[in-house]
Parts: C-alpha cells; sequence; structure tokens
C-alpha cells in the first residue's frame, strides 16, 4: 500500500513539474529546410522582380494594393491584382533606406520614415494616394528636458476609417542626457486630421507603479516595442520590453489609460510553460484576443507566439519559434497564423499543424504580408517579392525519356521534389543532364532560362531507372497565368 501511495506521489510531482507542451509545434532547427509532404504543401510558387532591395511593406485590407520601401528612400506604389508598379516616388531625404511605413485602409495615403541615424533625425513624409510627398519635418522632444534632442517616429497606424494616424516616438537621443530621461520618453501621438486634434501621450512609467514578484532591475523597463489597433480602431495596445501589453481606448481624439497586464513571463510560468522574455510585434483578432510576439535578436534565439485574452488576465503560449522579434498575423478567416522575422512560419490554427517554414537564403520575413482575401503570402527577398502559396503535389511517373509536367517556373524560383531515386530536371529549352535525389529543394533558377528575367518555362523531368515522385511548386497556368487568380480562397 505504502508503495502505491510513493509511485501516486512520484507521479503527481512529475506531472506537476513537467513542462506544458505549446500548442503548435516547434522547430528546433530552422536551417534545417522545410520538408512538404501530403496530396498539397505549401512552397514558393512564384515571384515578381523588383529594381531596388525592398525595405519595408504594407498591404491595403482589400488585398488590392501594397506600398513598398526600398534602400534608396523611395516609395511605390504597387498593385498586386496586376504584379507591377504603378507609381515610384523619391520620399526620404538623402536616399536613406525606408525603415518603416503604414498605408491607410482605403489605400489613399502613406506615411513613411527612415531609420535613425547617429547624427541625422528622422522626418515623418506623408504621401497623398497620387503619389505627391508632403515632409512633414522633425517632432520636437515632447518633454522640456529634452530639448537638445528630437524624436524618431518608429512606426505608424491607421484609424480603420484612415482620419486619423498614430506615431510611436523615440527620444533620438542613445543616453541619458541630464534630466532627460530616454528610457521614459517614448510617447504615442495621435493625430485626427479631419478633427485638427492632436493627443500626445506618455507611454512609458506612467502604467507602471512597481515590478512584480521581485522582477530583477536589469529586465525592469517601459521602453514600448510596438504598438496594435484593434479592428474597429476603439483601443490601441502597446508592448513592452519587461514582457507586459497596455491597452488604451483611443476615442473622442484622446488617448486613454485602460489596463496593464500583468508580467507575462510569471503569468506563463504559472501556466507550466517555459516562457521567454522580452517583447514585440502584436495584432488583435476579432475577439480582441491579442497575438504577442516575445523574443530577443539572434537568427537561433528561442521566441515565442502569445495569446492573450482580451481583458490580458490570461496568457496562451502559441508556438515557440527560432527567429528574432517574430512578426505575428493572422489569415482573414484566423484560422492561420503567420510569424514572420529573418524566415516566415505559417501554421493552420484549427488542425494545429505547422504548413511552412523558411525560404532558406534570402528574405526578410518581418515584411511579409498576408493577403486578405486569397491564400496567398507575400515575401520580400531582396530585390523579388516571392508568393508563398498552397501547391497541389503533381504525380510524375517517370522513365528514361524527358517529359514535360505543365507546370512553369521563372527565373529566381524554386520547386520541390519528393519521392526515392534519381532523376533530371530541365526547364524550356535547356534539358540538364544533372543527377538529383528525390525530397529535395531546387532552389535558385538563375541564368539558364531563356528570355528577360521573370519569364516563365515550363519543367521537364526524366529518370534512367524510372521512378514515381511528386512535383511541388511552380505555376500552373503558365507564362500567361495569374497566381492571385488560381490561389485558394482563405
Amino acid at each position: 500500500m505504502k508503495k502505491i501511495v510513493l509511485l501516486c506521489a512520484l507521479i503527481a510531482l512529475f506531472a506537476i513539474s513537467a513542462e506544458k507542451e505549446p500548442t503548435l509545434p516547434f522547430v528546433d532547427n530552422v536551417r534545417v529546410k522545410f520538408t512538404p509532404a501530403g496530396n498539397s504543401t505549401w512552397v514558393i510558387g512564384g515571384f515578381t522582380p523588383f529594381e531596388t532591395t525592398i525595405t519595408a511593406t504594407d498591404m491595403t485590407p482589400d488585398g488590392k494594393f501594397m506600398a513598398i520601401g526600398d534602400n534608396n528612400g523611395n516609395v511605390s506604389l504597387f498593385d498586386l491584382t496586376e504584379r507591377k508598379v504603378l507609381w515610384k516616388k523619391p520620399v526620404i531625404e538623402g536616399g536613406y533606406a525606408v525603415h518603416v511605413l503604414k498605408i491607410d485602409p482605403q489605400g489613399a495615403q502613406i506615411l513613411a520614415a527612415k531609420t535613425r541615424g547617429q547624427n541625422d533625425y528622422s522626418h515623418t513624409y506623408y504621401l497623398a494616394g497620387d503619389g505627391k510627398v508632403t515632409d512633414m519635418g522633425v517632432q520636437d522632444a515632447f518633454s522640456p528636458q529634452c530639448q537638445e534632442t528630437k524624436m524618431d517616429p518608429s512606426q505608424f497606424l491607421w484609424s480603420p476609417d484612415g482620419t486619423t494616424f498614430f506615431t510611436l516616438y523615440e527620444t533620438h537621443a542613445i543616453a541619458n542626457r541630464g534630466d532627460c530621461k530616454v528610457a521614459a520618453e517614448k510617447y504615442i501621438v495621435m493625430n485626427d486630421m479631419v478633427k485638427s486634434t492632436v493627443d500626445v501621450k506618455l507611454v512609458g512609467l506612467e502604467p507602471f507603479k512597481a515590478p512584480e514578484e521581485d522582477e530583477p532591475d536589469k529586465i525592469w523597463c517601459s521602453a514600448p516595442e510596438r504598438i496594435a489597433l484593434s479592428s474597429d480602431g476603439k483601443t490601441l495596445a502597446t508592448s513592452h520590453c519587461n514582457g507586459r501589453i497596455v491597452l488604451y481606448t483611443a476615442q473622442g481624439g484622446k488617448l486613454k489609460h485602460k489596463k496593464t497586464s500583468k508580467g507575462i513571463l510569471y503569468m506563463l510560468r504559472r501556466a507550466g510553460y517555459d516562457p521567454v522574455n522580452g517583447a514585440g510585434f502584436m495584432v488583435f483578432n476579432r475577439k480582441g484576443e491579442i497575438y504577442f510576439g516575445m523574443g530577443a535578436p539572434g537568427s537561433m534565439a528561442k521566441s515565442a507566439i502569445i495569446r492573450m485574452s482580451s481583458d490580458l488576465a490570461r496568457a496562451e503560449l502559441m508556438a515557440y519559434v527560432h527567429m528574432p522579434y517574430p512578426k505575428p498575423a493572422l489569415s482573414a478567416d484566423e484560422n492561420y497564423l503567420m510569424a514572420g522575422s529573418d524566415i516566415v512560419f505559417l501554421w493552420d490554427l484549427k488542425q494545429k499543424q505547422r504548413l511552412y517554414y523558411g525560404p532558406s537564403g534570402r528574405n526578410n520575413g518581418i515584411h511579409a504580408q498576408m493577403h486578405p482575401k486569397k491564400r496567398v503570402v507575400i515575401i520580400p527577398s531582396e530585390k523579388q517579392l516571392l508568393y508563398l502559396t498552397e501547391s497541389a503535389g503533381l504525380k510524375l511517373n517517370l522513365s528514361a525519356a524527358w517529359q514535360k509536367t505543365g507546370r512553369y517556373i521563372r527565373d529566381g524560383g524554386s520547386i520541390y521534389v519528393a519521392g526515392k531515386g534519381t532523376f533530371n530536371y530541365g526547364y524550356g529549352s535547356w534539358l540538364r543532364e544533372d543527377r538529383k535525389y528525390g525530397d529535395s529543394w531546387l532552389t535558385e533558377f538563375k541564368g539558364d532560362t531563356a528570355g528577360d528575367r521573370g519569364e516563365a518555362v515550363e519543367l521537364s523531368f526524366r529518370s534512367a531507372e524510372g521512378g514515381t515522385f511528386t512535383l511541388f511548386g511552380g505555376e500552373t497556368k503558365g507564362p500567361a497565368g495569374d497566381l492571385m487568380h488560381a490561389a485558394k480562397n482563405w
């Protein structure tokens, strides 16, 4: 009897101490390429070349247009249906890279700014829908003690009706100067352009009274990392590097403090998770819940996506990710979750499955955009836009003779071939004798395609030994194919 009691006690102790698993599956090593499986999978299905390196993106809620900033200080308006640039304007003074931009829900206005430099301040630039640029100048410090420095914009938001914009400002100085406490000099400015009213809110130590649960001083900080707006435009959230979220009401031209979360790190620990510290990007769902990225620098840093209840009382660990500062996004039906950083993760929330991670190589996943209507994720990759879509697998029963597939590839694209054995691949009139193995990515087609950069050419395969393989990726309608039209809806 005593042995049974002791055994039960040990089991109970183990159950209490065991780490609770996140809701979604984790990838321990993102340097190992994603392996597609099943009858269909998510792959890079196409791309659009761009003249300059892309440094910032934002999409309209209808999915028709994307604002794109580049490393030469230009902002372009890109038509996603036609996949072409409608206009391109020099914006940032001195040609510095566009660090952040935001297009309003109607696609009629854009705000942009560069990253802050050592000795020069960052202006805010306003672009009308036709591309006309207005330099709104540099923002003076809001605190009298900080007048020798200026404020740099680090993020913009638009209200759903496009009449009000929010700017997150940070003090340009990189150290405290006299009575200027730089760590606390973080502000949100709410600018109602119709009523011509401006509300300035210090979002530093004001909502916080004291550390909780003996929190070490070294991580007790007040700098908000990011801001997010609810879908109805009535609630603004700020994230803070001490692992807290603060909510404000954004009505009547005023920002009013609504609620401050407890330390999310401790909330997760009490729930049985092994959490990570830090704060970052956020996105609201329609219920008012917040998907929240916690993490730190480093390509192999262990970061996390947290789902906070609308009242900030409950925290659920959704997923671990290996990426710095993960940026969460939700599909229109809220059944799919994306996390972007140096790479991109994609999950099916309903099925609790991981659908994709990558791409390996050149990318900028922190600027990735989920199309609001089509099941397409658009990923900037230096001088191109990659299109991540769901691709049905094409069964190939290969022989020694070349076999056309009806799938097309563009210069710079990638495909995946599943199966056992060896095969040869070719495209267009260029039929290669290279031997490749099944279950492998064929990436970065370059230099061998016919015609101009971006022209689609048909894939061909053969296998001297014969065999059955499955091809994922490529465009299904050839050079005239419309990827946006062919993609499924959310």
